[in-house]
């Protein structure tokens, strides 16, 4: 069950007062993978892959015959809405030594709450290392508890509700006290909150938050010295299509600041996604195509490169209209940029080889019947340990229309 029954009357009587309010109960257990992560969980050399299964968690190897075999599973309280790794940082230090190098693993679920679980080997599984109280059980819409983003560095954690909010953590670097040193909610909370907010305004995310995630900065700064920046996807009410918005935590005045705004037309945008090592870069996956956005400059966001997705209808569209804004000018910034773009004709060239007849799941040979198609990317995961050439893999589904 996801909550105890004295706190289903509860939830019940909030209902009536505070809006849409639903709660999901399980009576089996779940089989379905709903999420997928990888880490160091049982040791810093080891790389295991956890899988999120609505009300349990599994960890699981992969063997070198690619074999997947199961180490442990165990049941969670609540639903799991989103789960994700938090790497461990240098510059951490572990109440004890069994944590030493090892990544946490991060559960958001409808308990209302934000759980940091990390394994232990003698108990053969994972137990809390603490839990941060987001919302009331259940699953408010308006509430925290939908989505979660991660900082690179492991340095801050975001976490979102369906629509209107969101929240950003920042990690404790000590070795007593919390595992959260600070947090902050936008918009704020209250009515005093909102007048020392710097003019933020609560209607600056009124609308669906689809995706987030945090850009990087460069690597030669402190990741604690620097206000961390959080691009999130929104699709306002009643708008056609998403827009961009890159938002500023300012961690010494304590302000969230939306920095920018971006939004073109053409396909609709649904997720959001950093490209590891190359601080400032994300792709933003649109129905249909990819964009490479150079958000080192938080205030003036860009788009510098475009790959079309759908592979069986057109041929692989190159942009080479990069603003003068958004050059790149100094050696450094032009590999790194290299690195980015080289990801990204990763997909590309992939493409190329499924339009010259190569897909095994096409079971479609009537060629002389055009349809037009719509190809949009549903999952994907980086290839872990590759720092000089990062590939993705992905899966891609394709709508057709007559």
């Amino acid at each position: 069950m996801a909550v105890a029954e004295e706190e289903c009357s509860s939830a019940q009587s909030r209902s009536s007062s505070k809006g849409v309010y639903y709660l999901a109960k399980c009576v089996l257990r779940g089989s379905v993978v709903l999420q997928v992560v990888y880490g160091h969980i049982r040791s810093p050399s080891s790389l295991d892959v956890v899988f999120g299964k609505e009300t349990s968690i599994e960890l699981v190897v992969i063997g070198e015959d690619g074999v997947v075999q199961s180490v442990c599973e165990q049941a969670v309280f609540g639903t799991i809405k989103d789960l994700t790794i938090l790497h461990w940082n240098e510059k951490f230090h572990a109440k004890n030594s069994q944590m030493l190098g090892k990544d946490l693993l991060v559960v958001l679920s409808d308990s209302g709450k934000l759980s940091f679980l990390t394994f232990c080997n003698e108990m053969h599984r994972f137990y809390p290392v603490t839990h941060v109280p987001l919302s009331d059980p259940g699953n408010s819409t308006h509430q925290l508890g939908r989505m979660l983003a991660v900082d690179s560095s492991g340095c801050f954690i975001a976490a979102s509700a369906y629509e209107d909010q969101l929240a950003m953590f920042s990690i404790s670097m000590s070795a007593g006290g919390d595992l959260i040193d600070k947090k902050i909610f936008y918009p704020p909370e209250n009515e005093e909150d909102t007048n020392t907010a710097g003019g933020v305004q609560k209607t600056s995310i009124c609308g669906t938050i689809w995706s987030m995630c945090f850009i990087s900065k460069d690597f030669s700064q402190s990741s604690k010295e620097c206000s961390p920046v959080l691009a999130i996807l929104l699709n306002r009410r009643g708008a056609v299509l998403n827009e961009l918005l890159l938002l500023g935590w300012n961690t010494r005045e304590h302000i969230i600041q939306v920095l920018s705004q971006y939004a073109e037309a053409g396909p609709l945008a649904h997720n959001i996604v950093e490209v590891p090592y190359c601080h400032g870069f994300a792709f933003l996956f649109r129905l249909g195509d990819v964009l490479l956005m150079d958000l080192r400059d938080a205030q003036n966001p860009c788009c510098v490169y475009r790959t079309n997705l759908n592979f069986l209808t057109t041929t692989i569209e190159e942009q080479n209209y990069v603003e003068e804004s958004c050059r790149v000018h100094d050696g450094d910034d032009e590999g790194i940029f290299n690195v980015a773009a080289r990801a990204l004709l990763e997909l590309r060239d992939y493409g190329m080889d499924i339009s010259k007849g190569d897909d095994p799941m096409s079971i479609d040979s009537d060629s002389g019947n055009v349809k037009s198609t719509s190809n949009y990317v549903c999952s994907w995961s980086w290839e872990p340990g590759n720092e000089k050439n990062p590939r993705m893999i992905f899966v891609q589904i394709q709508e057709n229309f007559s």
